[in-house]
């Protein structure tokens, strides 16, 4: 799993990085995102789309941001979001879709139920 964490502004207004000498350092984060890669080995359904996604790879990016107030760091998801098409294919332009946690895990359970001769697994 590959973590990508961003830097956003603080909520008053100061800036979220201080400088010091030449170097930047990042004082306090609101928000983090984080990108894990999801493999479906048979086509899957999503709510919000028409027909099925082809199995493969796929970049899921979720972001969080901090909760205040807590005596420890704690961060609420406020995205989820599918990068189409699977990262294998080849093409110029990508698009983000979001999607509930809920939704991707369940996929991701009956993808794994299915047998591997493809037949739709027995309940």
């Amino acid at each position: 799993m590959r973590v990508f964490t961003h830097i956003y502004p603080r909520q008053d207004g100061q800036s979220a990085l201080t400088r010091s000498g030449a170097n930047w350092k990042a004082t306090e984060m609101t928000e983090r995102t984080t990108e894990t890669e999801i493999t479906f080995m048979h086509p899957f359904n999503l709510n919000s789309l028409v027909e099925p996604l082809e199995p493969g790879t796929y970049r899921l990016v979720v972001d969080e941001e901090l909760i205040e107030g807590l005596s420890f760091t704690s961060y609420r998801r406020v995205g989820t979001h599918l990068e189409v098409p699977a990262i294998a294919v080849k093409i110029a332009k990508r698009q983000f879709l979001q999607v509930s946690a809920m939704e991707i895990d369940e996929a991701l359970v009956r993808d794994a139920k299915i047998p591997k001769s493809g037949a739709p697994a027995t309940p």
